[in-house]
Formats: structure tokens, sequence, C-alpha cells
């Protein structure tokens, strides 16, 4: 395998993030073209899983080429399944590089590995990023599964995926109208949803087993499996977790009370010693590193993946697949 691919791919699709990734295209596209490095734009209105494997088929040399997803959470988790798709029918390929290019609202994925989205005053977080395409280092990580479908940032069941339900139904029925729309995207929705979910969503029956054994029965309000550390946008949850370290970090929340205390403690902007103090203060189900679980409702409820909704379910597979991509991150300051 030669040390630098000789083309990136950026794939995006012009209906999510609002339309920022189109609006943004043509800055990434002159940094592309300032720093020499050859690249393709695959613009895909559907599931960018569909985009990446059919690029996949047609490409001679996998191995000399990065794949950039350009967005959030969500266009990086289509992409890499479309990649893990094409790997599992064809267990021999190589795969491309994957490379992060962070256009989303909460970007976990990118916060993860310190990158931006935004250009400051004084540096390009942007042009760092996109370098890191083809310059940056080679850093191999875990990808969890779930029910056959994979992430790279995390899975929840609960309150939270409620929570992401609600923020979508809002989003349909807000964003058209003129004025009251474009002031109920991002954050806000998300906040309004989360106060509307914690006066409605109660705990259900659950069974949590992990690694072959019985891990936890008994009322449960949410759980998260984290393999990037960033959750949310802003928050810590699992606090050790690292994406390749052949685990994945589970917290349960038991109830509403624990719910909040657990992201209050967690907001990563508290400085880490301070919440590690805090954590300890917590009297509640310990978080466990896994290689595998299984979660099982007393009736069917949603799930977010990656920032995305999933089917209802009322048991959740989820196993880690070690060491499964490798991504290209800038090393350079920007």
């Amino acid at each position: 395998m030669q040390n630098a691919p000789h083309k990136v791919f950026c794939f995006l699709n012009p209906l999510s993030c609002d339309g920022l990734s189109v609006r943004k295209w043509p800055a990434i596209e002159r940094i592309f073209e300032e720093l020499c490095i050859d690249c393709e734009l695959v613009s895909f209105e559907g599931d960018l899983r569909v985009a990446a494997e059919r690029v996949l088929k047609g490409l001679k040399s996998p191995g000399n080429a990065t794949f950039a997803g350009v967005g959030g959470d969500g266009t990086h988790c289509a992409i890499i399944n479309g990649m893990m798709n094409f790997k599992s029918a064809n267990p021999h390929a190589e795969l491309p590089f994957y490379s992060v290019i962070p256009l989303g609202t909460g970007n976990n994925i990118a916060k993860s590995f310190r990158l931006s989205r935004g250009d400051g005053f004084f540096s390009s977080e942007l042009r760092r990023t996109v370098a890191g395409t083809v310059h940056g280092a080679e850093f191999k990580v875990d990808l969890g599964r779930m029910n056959g479908t994979c992430f790279l940032d995390a899975f929840t069941a609960g309150v939270d995926a409620h929570i992401l339900a609600g923020r979508n139904r809002d989003r349909g029925r807000l964003g058209g109208i003129p004025l009251v729309g474009p002031l109920f995207r991002g954050y806000p929705l998300y906040v309004l949803n989360v106060l509307k979910s914690l006066g409605r969503c109660k705990h259900l029956e659950c069974r949590v087993e992990t690694d072959g054994s019985l891990f936890y029965e008994g009322g449960l309000f949410n759980v998260i499996f984290n393999n990037t550390r960033i959750y949310a946008g802003e928050f810590d949850p699992t606090y050790h977790a690292m994406a390749n370290d052949g685990f994945l970090d589970m917290a349960l929340h038991t109830g509403r009370r624990d719910y909040v205390l657990s992201y209050l403690f967690s907001y990563r902007q508290i400085p880490r010693k301070f919440r590690r103090i805090l954590r300890r203060s917590r009297k509640t189900v310990p978080n466990a590193r896994i290689k595998s679980a299984v979660v099982s409702f007393s009736k069917k409820i949603p799930g977010q993946l990656d920032g995305e909704e999933t089917e209802p379910s009322d048991k959740y597979m989820i196993e880690i697949l070690p060491r499964a991509i490798t991504l290209k991150i800038p090393v350079e300051p920007a």
C-alpha cells in the first residue's frame, strides 16, 4: 500500500444538513485544487451506502483512495456502512481510507478526533481537514454493529432516541413555516424536545446481557453504547471511550434523575478532574466496557444510531468490530 492515496472521493447528500454541504462544497473544492489533491464529488440524493458501494465496485485500487464524507455523523455512518457491505460481499477486497469533513449539527465523530467544521480568524480548520484526507496519519478504528448495521460513534435506545424522533417530527412540521422554521433548527429544537421527552418518557423493564453474562435487569430509562468519546455534541458520557481499544463503552440510566445527573456530570466543558469527582458521587449502575451485548425491552422502542433513527425493536444485539476501517486524520496544526 502506498503511503498517500492518490484520489479522494467526496460524498455528500445535497438534502442533508439543510443544504449546508452543497453551499460549502465550492470552498472545499478550491482547497483541494490549491493543495493539488485529485478529488471527485459524488453527490447523491438518497442512501449514501448505495453510492459508496457503486464507487467501490468500479475502483481498481481501493488502497490508493480515500472516501471523505462531507456532512454530519449520519453521512459518515451511511458511507461506512456501504464500505462494510462491500467488504462483506468481497471478504478479500481492500477498503479505501476514510476521512471526516464535518458539516453536521452535532459532529460527534469529528469532535472526538478534535476536528472542527469552522474556520477561525487565525487558522483554517477546513484546510487542515482537507489536507488530512491525503497527508493525515493512518488510524485504525473499531466499529460497533447493532442488529447488523455498523456505527462509528454510538448507538442509543431509550429517551435519547425519543428526543431525536420528536426533533425530526417538529422539524418537518415547522421547517416550512416562514420566519418560524429557521428559529427551530439545530440545538434550539433539540433542547425543546429534551424538555418534552423528560416529561413524557418513563423507564421500561429491561434485561442487559454483556459478553454472555447478565449485567442488569430492571427499569431502564436510557442506554448508550459509545465507540468514540463525544456524544450529543457536548457530552462525554462514558469517559473512557476510545475508538481503537477493541471495546464499546456502555452507560445505563435507570431513571429520570440518574439520566439528568449523568448529562450534567459529563458536560465536556467542565474540567476533567471535576467531572471525575462528580461521577464518583453518583450511586447508580456502573458503566462497562464490553465486546458484545444483548438489550431486551418489554416492548418495541426506537433507537438512534450515529444520530439517525432506527426501526423500533424490543431486542438489540450489539457487538464490536475491532480495527475495521482506517481513518486519515490530520495531525498538523491549523
